[in-house]
């Protein structure tokens, strides 16, 4: 990627105020972070905001650096020195059922977070119990982070997003984000670093 391109996301990340993204750029070019290892990347349909974090290399797996009253360290990866690496996720959900998809992806954007890729809740989701996540498997689903994608319905016709851990791990489902009946869809979140 080029000097000119690093420095346009690099103004983005700074107009939406994620400062750990400079940090991430040295010269213009992509600087692994001491103590990060990437383990995979975005799955396809990622937003906009995730690929840029890819790009600058800050989707990567770290040591455990999360608030221990607020948020659990999921392990991905164990590195030959027994380091775990991994992710941090909100141990409660947030909005209790009543945010839309953009506002929950701007309330994780604002606090330097997002929301977590499908395969990160699904990991996250199967360790709950032993993380202490609450409510990974109730009734209520939550946003994942997924750039809206058109989707037809029977009598419908709008723009979806992924959702996941409703009464299960293992599947997710897609919600409306608008549609043609004008349909709000509404639904709790966890935020990810």
């Amino acid at each position: 990627m080029s000097h000119k391109n690093w420095r346009r996301i690099l103004m983005i990340s700074a107009v939406i105020g994620i400062p750990a993204a400079a940090s991430a750029v040295v010269g213009g070019e992509p600087t692994v972070l001491p103590g990060s290892t990437e383990v995979g990347q975005p799955s396809q349909g990622s937003d906009m905001w995730t690929q840029a974090m890819t790009q600058l290399g800050l989707f990567r797996a770290h040591r455990d650096n999360c608030e221990s009253s607020t948020e659990a360290f999921v392990t991905v990866y164990t590195d030959d020195n027994s380091v775990d690496f991994g992710f941090c996720i909100d141990k409660d959900e947030n909005a209790a059922g009543n945010s839309s998809w953009d506002d929950a992806r701007n309330t994780c954007i604002a606090s330097g977070k997002r929301l977590p890729e499908p395969g990160e809740f699904k990991v996250a989701c199967v360790q709950a119990g032993t993380l202490g996540l609450n409510n990974m498997t109730d009734s209520d689903a939550e946003w994942a982070s997924n750039f809206p994608t058109p989707l037809p319905g029977s009598s419908t016709f709008g723009i979806g997003v992924p959702l996941m851990g409703n009464q299960s791990c293992l599947y997710g489902g897609y919600s409306w984000v608008a549609n043609t009946t004008k349909l709000n869809i509404t639904t709790s979140f966890r935020c990810v670093h």
